[in-house]
């Protein structure tokens, strides 16, 4: 089961695309029951973001002409909703008539491209844009991201009774820092040391929390932020004027933010900080279910999370300091570098389909994304992400499998078989039918 749909999408030699075969997942996605695009793509089309659209077109003609598969990802823009991402993979067949067929597979990929957003924030070691701090960037980032009205980091101070905010991000700005009593406030149960979550009604939860009437809010998560000793040192916290929806992902990227939130609030410019920074960001990458690495400009891994150990089926110490050339075979590390040297030269996000040979000589098909940043020593530096989409390729042989024995059937069925578009062209008959009208298909 994945959040998506399987489909077959026809584009006829006129330039006319539709769906034959749309699977019910659509309707979640775009908001699209299957016969709303089985004859005309216009209504689908008009929820793609308009950047994304020219792209996928000249896509689909490219590979209708050299029969190529595609792989792309592009926003959905429904209205009154977030903008969400979507992905796809399909392979096309040309038929008899000059039209051209994919069968494919699309699925929802909006929570992964929002981590990688925080993920790639958080990764850097640097940061300055205009005399803005690294944590007053990463309540904005959360912000813009989950699309809340506030986000706030706070410290505790005058015994634990005070809290004071270190950055508070209101609605697209950053506000000036103020201190506020924890007493009867949700700030208050958070600096206790537990996540909490009210994802509607707060005001009538904490009646005598006036700044939560003053300020609007209907719903709040917080996480508490440790030091290095174990003991709560302040907080990171959403708040927004309607109740939170996705409470699951919120609580997911306030615990990711958290762990870098509160290094920041306790380093300093010695050598220390930079180790403790770095053991932090490995217990970042660590709570990231896929696969994620790290590269210098000489294409040595750097840091690797635990998927990744896992997917290449060797220990962490084997592969520091190593490049693709000591473990896979020549072709695959060639690719892989040739990609590697795109990001670092153009400085461009790289997405991209490969053949993956693990430790115990099994191949899978994986979907690398690649991106680059310059750290404060000024070096560029490669993360990357691996997404696993060997399961997915099946299903799209399945689905391809599954129509040619369906044509095999059809074609061998004794009666008069045949099916038109709407436009009452034949798409497709059977032999009983060229036998009796006497023309092949």
């Amino acid at each position: 089961k994945f959040s998506g749909f399987v489909y077959t999408f026809r584009l006829s030699p006129d330039g006319q695309g539709c769906f034959p075969f749309v699977s019910p997942g659509i309707e979640k996605l775009f908001g699209l029951k299957p016969k709303n695009v089985l004859e005309d793509m216009a209504a689908l089309h008009a929820l793609i973001h308009p950047e994304d659209a020219s792209r996928i077109i000249s896509t689909l003609e490219s590979s209708a002409q050299a029969l190529t598969s595609v792989h792309m990802e592009f926003r959905i823009c429904r209205l009154g909703q977030a903008m969400r991402w979507a992905e796809f993979y399909s392979t096309p067949a040309r038929q008899d008539d000059g039209s051209t067929l994919w069968h494919g597979v699309m699925f929802d990929v909006t929570e992964r491209k929002r981590s990688d957003e925080v993920l790639n924030f958080i990764a850097q070691r640097g940061w300055h844009r205009d005399g803005e701090s690294y944590l007053a960037g990463l309540t904005r980032q959360l912000g813009e991201t989950l699309g809340v009205d506030y986000v706030i980091i706070d410290k505790l101070v005058e015994n634990d009774a005070v809290a004071e905010t270190v950055v508070l991000f209101a609605k697209g700005r950053v506000l000036p820092n103020m201190q506020y009593p924890l007493k009867g406030t949700p700030c208050e149960n958070v600096m206790e040391g537990d996540l909490c979550r009210y994802p509607m009604n707060v005001q009538r939860q904490f009646p005598d929390d006036d700044m939560l009437g003053s300020m609007g809010v209907e719903s709040y998560i917080g996480q508490p932020l440790w030091d290095s000793g174990g003991k709560v040192i302040g907080l990171v916290a959403v708040m927004d004027s309607k109740p939170i929806q996705d409470v699951p992902f919120v609580e997911s990227m306030l615990k990711l933010a958290s762990t870098r939130a509160a290094v920041e609030m306790e380093r300093d410019l010695s050598e220390q900080a930079l180790t403790e920074s770095r053991q932090f960001l490995r217990q970042v990458i660590n709570t990231v279910a896929d696969p994620v690495f790290v590269k210098d400009r000489q294409h040595r891994w750097l840091m690797l999370n635990r998927a990744m150990c896992r997917f290449m089926g060797r220990p962490q110490e084997e592969l520091l300091g190593k490049s693709d050339y000591d473990f896979f075979p020549e072709e695959e590390a060639k690719v892989f570098w040739e990609k590697d040297e795109l990001v670092f030269t153009q400085g461009i996000e790289n997405i991209n389909e490969e053949s993956f040979t693990d430790a115990d000589g099994v191949t899978h098909t994986i979907v690398t994304s690649k991106t680059s940043f310059t750290d404060m020593h000024g070096e560029d530096i490669l993360v990357g992400t691996i997404k696993d989409i060997t399961t997915l390729k099946q299903i799209q042989r399945h689905l391809e499998e599954t129509a040619g024995r369906l044509n095999s059937v059809v074609r061998s069925i004794p009666d008069v078989v045949w099916m038109k578009d709407s436009e009452v062209v034949y798409l497709s008959c059977n032999r009983a039918f060229e036998r009796f009208f006497g023309a092949t298909e």
